[in-house]
This record gives structure tokens, C-alpha cells and sequence, in this order.
């Protein structure tokens, strides 16, 4: 051969090459559109539409299987948000919705959510594991301490033992093991197996559904197949022997049942005019292909006659059938009531849903790390007093310290759906007593918590270091019920001091070990009219206080006294120390400015609070102004305080 025969074979085979690179690139782009495309649709929901494009890629010869994967997903991703969106307390949720098997060794999260403790530890290996209910997520050394939930792992072994014995004794005796694999078309399993077995197995779960699958297609039910092969991926997104099954019915549908005279092509049709004509050049490169052809499947996957090249198949027109008969499935799972005909009720008992606390039904149950579960009210009032867990006695300061007890939700829609009348009475309480503490102070009827510890003003920061048992229970009711308010009263002479201020919570901080500081402001002052008792600290019955109203002939004494005491006020301050002016403004802030209606507010000028806080003044020489209300009395006394305080003043 001479050198321009070789040369001319060289370039051939060049041109053979870059043909097929090119054909390469363009098939890619074809894929990566028609993603796209589907994608789009299904975030939308227009499911149908994504399946349309499929059916008119399909009739222009566009064969990709990867691309219904994508499908698939999104219609499985779909299915979920309908399952776990309002889900009621049913049979399902005795299973891990991660792995969709019966739960084994539950662990309860910081959200109020369970799985099995092996499926959120594989899960969180290399990166946070994010909760499939809520989103938040979790490390893996936060999931590697949490300790078994040992109310929900007895109820789950108590309520479904004999079911789950029932459903693999069902299971073995339903489907022959003939079944069992994913090569179906190897195997012999009789029509009438087949068929005895589909009867039998009618306990659901992603297994059941999975093998109910199995048995459809060697039936030759193939449009039943794949709804069932997606149910069970919808409650095991994992399986992957379900997505393979579904996409391969799926694609053997596509392809033999579309024609090119059912559309023009896929590229006019779906894609936009900036995207189609570049779709319209590609989306036809290849050839029909042989569904026998190895290079493509691979010598088992074409000898897989059951899913590939059966003579019963699915009809384009029956896929949309399929997906609306699949979601209605899906609705009807979702919504299914908690089939007590499936559990033997003579095993339910009251007390295993009992706080082992207050002995009484759980309400807003709250799982702990070592695992035990109790009321959020009676953890937190044990917790008030120790860090320990009541029951093992398990340090629950960590627990304690990030202050985030979600209720148990596995337990809460139990007792809900078991016990509806003990939940409706329990609820109607809680109700009762959060509106008996929002509407503190409301009229002599609605008493108020009292703190009792010192003597507070209107307007003025009272900073509150939180240790007592007794107000962290107080101060959490008042968070708790949204009143953000309780009375603060002094301590003298051996009995609460008849007058006291309203104090409104601005802030709430934290320590680890239950102790918290309470960033306030007074309010409204108050005279107790009757004291009691509740939860351990002291309550008020009270009447609120208000200025006097001023006579409109001694408004312009009043004006002049006011400025004049200010005045006095201002400099008296300014002679202080700078080290003592230092402390003041760290602890109260600047001195107020004079408001524009202090003659006609509840309280009078706030700068006169203030004052009245900084000054060296006796605990009961305060509570005698505070009861004051009149304000041209309260300047005058308050003109004398500072004529005294001035004298005394070391500069």
C-alpha cells in the first residue's frame, strides 16, 4: 500500500472519528435538554406534560434511559410531599420512613422525629444527616449518643409482633422464591403461582409492594407493575432494584409503542423556539435499537424478556392512566385512618402512654437523649430543680442547654388517634390554664405572678438573675402562654409589699444548667388587692394605678415645678463621680429625655423614674412614692430627695 493510500486511510478513519465525537456531544446536549425539560414540569406539577415529552422524544427515535430515571424520581419526590404532608396516625408509621421496614432500635431527634437508629447513622457517615420531615439536620456524633426510645420501641414490638410474624409467614407461603429475584424472565414460576401469591400478599409496606410488583409482571399486568414498583420507591427511596424495574417497564413502553406519525418530533413540541431548533438537529441521530442488541444491555438485561419483550405491553395512552391511578393510591395512603383491625386492641393500655411523672396520659410528650419520654411541663419543672434525667438519672444538660423540646410526634398522634376523648380533655386544659396566664392582671379575677425581690419603676431596665426553681417555672409560663408580663414586689418587714410594677420581658438568656437572666422593663405600677399561690410562688389580685388628672388652672405650676426639679435632677447627676455616673448608665442607661404628653400618661415623666432609681434612697421610702398618684406631690418629694442628696455629695 503506498503512502497516499495510506494517508487517504488515515483520513478516514479521522473523519469516522470526529463523526462520531460530534454525534456524541449532540446526543449529550439532546439528554441534557430534554432533563431539563422534564424537570421543569415536574417541579410544577404537570406530571403528564413531563410524560408527553417522553412520548413524542420516544417517537423520534430518542432513546436514552437515564432520562427516566429523572422522571421517575421526580414523580416518587412528588408522591412523598403527598405521604408525609399531613400524614394521619396509621400503620405506617410504625416504619422507618428511611428504610420503610418495621423500626428497629428508634431514636428520637431534637425535632420530634423517629427513625431507626441504624438508618440515620449510615445516612450521616459523610455528611449531616437532614431530617425527611423537616429539614433540620444533624451531626453524626449528635446521632452516635442518642440512646433508644424506649416508650416507642416497646409499643412498636408490642403492637406489631404478631403482624410483622403474620406478614413473613404470609409473605413465604404468597410469593414462591422463584419470584424473589429481579431476573424474573429466568425463572419458571406458573401463571397460577403467580396469581395465589398476588392474593395472599395484601399487607402493605415498600417490600410488599416491591414483590406485588414482582408477581404483576409475570402476570403481564404491566401498567399495575410499575404503579406498584413506585409506590415502593415512594416509601424506600433507596430500593434500588424498584427504580430499575420501573425504568426499564417504563422505557420498553416508551419504545414500543410510539411512532414517529404520533407527533412530528419531540423538539418541535416541547422545547422552546430558542432551544428546539437546536434540538431538531440532534434528537434523531440514532438508529431504532435492537432491544437484543448486548452492547447496549448487556447479555442478562437481554435475556430479560419479562420487562423488555413481552407481547402484552402498556399502551402510550394507559401511562397517563397509570400515573393518575398511582396518585390516587398515594392520597389514599396518606389518608388512610389508623387501622386498629390490624392491632390487637385487647394489648392497648392506657398506661403505656402514661407520664411516669404526673401518672396521667402524656401531653406534648418530649423524648430526652437517654430515651425516656415525658410531659414538656413535668421534664421541665424536674429539670428546674436537677439536670438529671427522673428516671435513669442521666446528665440532661446539654439537653437542657439548647432549650429545644419539640413534642414526640410519633406519641402525640398515637394517644391522638387512640385515645381522643383523654386528648380533647387534656388539650381543653392546657387551654384553659395558657388563657388563665395570658389574661393576667385583666381584672381582679385574673390574678398575676408575683416576683418577689425588689422594688421596680415604670420605664425603667430591670435585669433578673433567674435561679430559683420556682420563678424558672414562672418565667416559662409567661413565655409559654405569650403575656411576657409578671408583678415584681419588694420584701419588707417580713410580708410583699403592698405596691409593686409590672415587668414586660424583653429577652430570655440561658445557661446550661437550667439558670437563665431576664432582660425587663417596668410598666404599669399596681396595689395588691389579694394574694395567693400557684406552682410554688406567690400571686396577686390587683388594681392598676394612674395619675390623678391635673386641674387645667394648675397646669402651668405643674410645668414649672417639673422643669425646675429636672434641672435639679440633671446637675445633681453630673456631680456624681465619674466611676459612680459610669455604673449608673451601664445598669439603667442614659437618663430619658422629656416626653411631649407626660401630663397626661399613667405614670408621669420617665425621667423621674430613673432618677428615683439611682438615688441612695430606703426601700420603703420608694415604695411610698411609687404608691404615689399625683405627680405635683411626687415632684415636690422628690425636689427634697435631691436638695438632701446634694448636700451630701463628696466630689
Amino acid at each position: 500500500m503506498g503512502e497516499s493510500d495510506l494517508q487517504a486511510v488515515y483520513i478516514k478513519n479521522s473523519s469516522k472519528r470526529n463523526e462520531n465525537l460530534d454525534r456524541e456531544i449532540r446526543d449529550s446536549t439532546a439528554v441534557d435538554l430534554l432533563k431539563g425539560l422534564v424537570k421543569s414540569y415536574l417541579k410544577c406539577g404537570k406530571v403528564h406534560d413531563a410524560l408527553n415529552a417522553y412520548i413524542s422524544a420516544y417517537s423520534s427515535d430518542f432513546l436514552d434511559q437515564t432520562c427516566l430515571e429523572v422522571f421517575v424520581d421526580g414523580l416518587v419526590e412528588k408522591a412523598r410531599e403527598i405521604v408525609t404532608k399531613d400524614m394521619k396516625f396509621n400503620v405506617n408509621y410504625f416504619l422507618c420512613s428511611l428504610c420503610c421496614d418495621v423500626m428497629t432500635d428508634p431514636v428520637t431527634l431534637k425535632c420530634g422525629h423517629t427513625y431507626s437508629k441504624k438508618c440515620v447513622l449510615s445516612m450521616s457517615q459523610a455528611d449531616p444527616f437532614v431530617c425527611r420531615k423537616c429539614n433540620k439536620s444533624y451531626s453524626h456524633a449528635y446521632l452516635s449518643q442518642l440512646k433508644i426510645n424506649v416508650k416507642i420501641s416497646a409499643l412498636v414490638e408490642k403492637f406489631l409482633t404478631r403482624q410483622q410474624a403474620d406478614h413473613k409467614q404470609n409473605t413465604k407461603a404468597a410469593i414462591p422464591d422463584s419470584v424473589h429475584g429481579t431476573n424474573l424472565s429466568t425463572q419458571s414460576t406458573s401463571f397460577s403461582e403467580a396469581e395465589d401469591g398476588l392474593v395472599a400478599s395484601q399487607t402493605f409496606s415498600s417490600k410488599a409492594c416491591l414483590r406485588k410488583g414482582d408477581l404483576l409482571v409475570k402476570l403481564e399486568k404491566y401498567e399495575e407493575a410499575v404503579k406498584y414498583y413506585l409506590i415502593s420507591l415512594t416509601f424506600d427511596p433507596n430500593s434500588l432494584e424498584a427504580k430499575e424495574n420501573a425504568v426499564k417497564l417504563l422505557h420498553n413502553f416508551l419504545h414500543k409503542h410510539t411512532s414517529k406519525k404520533y407527533t412530528k418530533n419531540f423538539c418541535q413540541r416541547e422545547l422552546i423556539s430558542s432551544n428546539a431548533t437546536h434540538m431538531n438537529r440532534h434528537c434523531t441521530v440514532r438508529s431504532p435499537v435492537d432491544m437484543k442488541d448486548k452492547r447496549l444491555y448487556g447479555e442478562n438485561e437481554a435475556k430479560d424478556s419479562n420487562l423488555l419483550h413481552s407481547n402484552k405491553q402498556l399502551k402510550s395512552g394507559n401511562l397517563h392512566h397509570m400515573l393518575d391511578d398511582f396518585y390516587n393510591e398515594i392520597e389514599y395512603i396518606a389518608e388512610e385512618d389508623f387501622v386498629k383491625d390490624q392491632i390487637d386492641l385487647s394489648c392497648l393500655d392506657k398506661q403505656d402512654f402514661e407520664c411516669a411523672l404526673c401518672i396521667r396520659l402524656l401531653w406534648e410528650p418530649v423524648s430526652t437523649t437517654c430515651g425516656h419520654t415525658f410531659c414538656r411541663v413535668c421534664l421541665n419543672r424536674c429539670l428546674d430543680h436537677q439536670t438529671n434525667c427522673p428516671l435513669c438519672k442521666a446528665s440532661l444538660s446539654s439537653f437542657l442547654a439548647e432549650r429545644v423540646q419539640s413534642p414526640t410526634e410519633f406519641l402525640d398522634k398515637a394517644i391522638e388517634a387512640l385515645f381522643p376523648n383523654e386528648y380533647a380533655d387534656r388539650k381543653t386544659a392546657h387551654k384553659e390554664e395558657m388563657e388563665e396566664l395570658y389574661n393576667a392582671g385583666k381584672d381582679p379575677e385574673h390574678v398575676i405572678p408575683l416576683f418577689v425581690c425588689t422594688i421596680a419603676f415604670p420605664t425603667v431596665p430591670c435585669p433578673l438573675h433567674v435561679f430559683e426553681p420556682r420563678y424558672r417555672l414562672m418565667i416559662r409560663q409567661c413565655m409559654e402562654s405569650g403575656s411576657r408580663q409578671f408583678g415584681m414586689c419588694a420584701f419588707i418587714d417580713n410580708d410583699i409589699a403592698e405596691y409593686g410594677t409590672m415587668l414586660e420581658i424583653r429577652d430570655v438568656q440561658y445557661f446550661p444548667d437550667g439558670r437563665s437572666v431576664v432582660d425587663t422593663i417596668g410598666s404599669r405600677r399596681f396595689r395588691i388587692l389579694r394574694k395567693g399561690e400557684r406552682d410554688g410562688y406567690s400571686t396577686g389580685a390587683v388594681e392598676f394605678l394612674r395619675d390623678e388628672p391635673l386641674h387645667a388652672n394648675n397646669l402651668q405650676d405643674v410645668v414649672e415645678m417639673h422643669d425646675q426639679v429636672y434641672k435639679v435632677s440633671q446637675a445633681w447627676f453630673m456631680r456624681l463621680p465619674r466611676d459612680t455616673k459610669q455604673e449608673i448608665l451601664q445598669h439603667f442607661g442614659p437618663m430619658p429625655e422629656i416626653e411631649a404628653g407626660y401630663l397626661t400618661s399613667a405614670n408621669g415623666p420617665s425621667w423621674f423614674w430613673w432618677m428615683l432609681a439611682v438615688l441612695p434612697l430606703e426601700p420603703k421610702s420608694r415604695l411610698i412614692i411609687l404608691s404615689m398618684t399625683s405627680l405635683p406631690r411626687r415632684l415636690k418629694t422628690l425636689y427634697r430627695v435631691l436638695l438632701h442628696a446634694q448636700s451630701t455629695i463628696v466630689v
